[in-house]
């Protein structure tokens, strides 16, 4: 990543950054600084909220323009007979001076644009590649929250327009898909808000904090930041959450097909699930103090540690559905990984930790960037690192400080420190977990094949080495003819595919 983007994208300036650690991020970041200076046009593509604006600003800010204003045109928002005479005057404006400057024109949600529009705007930008030398030509910076090739197909949308605006095509990941940056997004929206309002900052406790990064946040970025804006006007984060807890979860764009379920399975996940928050708020109202809890809801003490799964506001039916296999070890520890019992648990990962008979102490739990976790009693352990066995052992050695003969249980939920991710011109952009021994082209082969746009003999893979970004080039048809297997490398985690 080129020092300039790093040092003009902190959080703390003004005209915030969407800033990230993750390796997606670090991975897009590099991308910017390296296109921001040049005059290719960029087609930004992600789902609402992701920061397409933000980052289209961003471009702007490091490119040659950025002593001019951008220009943004809402695309939704303008009537198909004004758009043509709105573009061509922004193309033909002139200084003060009479001259006419380099400028940047952002066209915000360009697959709004009916045929008319489109044919229009094509007759206005430059046919070919855009000259870096002509100063007259404006820059445009497009963005999508759709699959343009769909829509191309389905003829709502031009091909020729596509590759006009396509120079570079940047794929912002969901915020499901880079929880690591969740912390650090939330703590710069909280200080935010807060000197915006004029308001006291927020401080989340490490329980709030899990809640977040469990969160699928369907509404992405801009969910969290509204949700930080909100805590901050209620002066509770408490309350706050709670909405967010009781709002239905809903589908997310890379869910293309209905999920089938039966009637009586439908019945089976609503009852759980309203019998899971009704024992969860009763336990909140009562301190978790489980006989308490029980009375109120006029059922048996034992049901509450067997049937709430209060322990993790953020858990999911599916993981209350699965079975864990277990492996005895030593007595009183056991665990269960997601591959095998040498698996070495990393940061993101998410664990859930039994503690027999200690409803307590049993949670469902994320390893935060650092590689700990928190747990009552014992406040912050190392988890990454380890295998899920060996973390078990350690906690249950840590515990017998509290308790007598303390079993523990420790399993691992959700890989998520293992991703590789693929961008560009593929049909299935993304985090994708890494396999052992997985190589470039068996990685593609799980990323739904490529558009028909892509430019598969300049493939390219971004490394984070040292925290310097490396590229190394990948040829596709050579590698799949045999020409030069070599290039077929084994990726490692936090890898980035990327298809021009």
């Amino acid at each position: 990543m080129s020092t300039f983007l790093s040092d003009a994208a902190r959080p703390e300036r003004k005209g915030a950054f969407v800033y990230g650690h993750s390796a997606a991020m670090q991975s897009l970041n590099s991308m910017v600084g390296e296109i921001a200076p040049t005059n290719i046009p960029v087609l930004l593509m992600g789902e609402s909220g992701t920061g397409k604006e933000v980052y289209g600003r961003m471009i702007h800010r490091l490119s040659k323009n950025a002593q001019a204003p951008l220009r943004k045109i809402s695309c939704r928002a303008v009537e198909a007979g004004e758009f043509f005479a709105l573009l061509k005057s922004e193309l033909r404006e002139v200084d003060s001076d009479g001259t006419q400057s380099p400028r940047t024109i952002f066209l915000d949600g360009i697959d709004e644009l009916d045929l008319e529009s489109q044919r229009a705007l094509l007759s206005i930008l430059p046919d070919g590649e855009t000259d870096e030398n002509n100063s007259n030509c404006a820059r445009i910076i497009a963005s999508t929250s759709r699959n343009l090739e769909k829509e191309i197909e389905s003829g709502r949308f031009r091909k020729e327009l596509y590759f006009r605006i396509s120079g570079v095509c940047l794929r912002l990941p969901p915020l499901r898909d880079r929880k690591e940056d969740i912390r650090a997004l939330i703590e710069h929206f909280l200080a935010k808000h807060a000197a915006e309002l004029e308001r006291e900052a927020l401080a989340l406790n490490e329980r709030e904090l899990e809640f977040l990064v469990m969160h699928d946040w369907p509404g992405n970025v801009r969910e969290l930041e509204n949700l930080a804006r909100r805590m901050v006007l209620l002066g509770d984060s408490r309350s706050a959450l709670e909405e967010l807890g009781e709002m239905p979860k809903l589908e997310t764009a890379r869910r293309e097909e209905p999920r089938r379920l039966s009637l009586k399975v439908a019945a089976r996940t609503a009852s759980r699930r309203a019998e899971r928050d009704l024992i969860a708020k009763a336990l909140e109202r009562t301190h978790w103090n489980r006989k308490r809890a029980a009375q109120e809801l006029q059922i048996s003490y034992k049901s509450t540690g067997a049937r709430a799964k209060w322990q993790d506001p953020g858990s999911q039916d599916k993981k209350e559905e699965a079975k864990d296999s277990k492996k005895q070890s030593t007595p009183g520890a056991t665990s269960s990984a997601a591959d095998d019992a040498t698996y070495k648990i990393g940061a993101q990962d998410v664990l859930k930790i039994d503690v027999w008979r200690e409803d307590q102490l049993t949670r469902t739990v994320p390893v935060r960037p650092d590689g700990k976790i928190t747990l009552p009693l014992l406040n912050d352990v190392q988890a990454a690192g380890l295998t899920p066995m060996e973390l078990a052992n350690g906690i249950r050695e840590e515990l017998k400080k509290f308790i007598t003969n303390p079993q523990v249980t420790v399993s691992v939920a959700e890989i998520n420190s293992r991703r590789i991710y693929v961008n560009g011109e593929v049909n299935k952009s993304g985090a994708y977990q890494l396999l052992p021994h997985m190589t470039i082209l068996q990685a593609l082969s799980g990323s739904g094949g490529f558009t028909a746009f892509a430019r598969v003999k300049s493939i390219y893979i971004l490394r984070i080495q040292n925290g310097a970004t490396g590229k190394i080039p990948f040829n596709y048809k050579q590698a799949i003819t045999g020409k030069n297997p070599d290039q077929n490398i084994e990726l490692q985690p936090g890898d980035t595919i990327v298809v021009p």
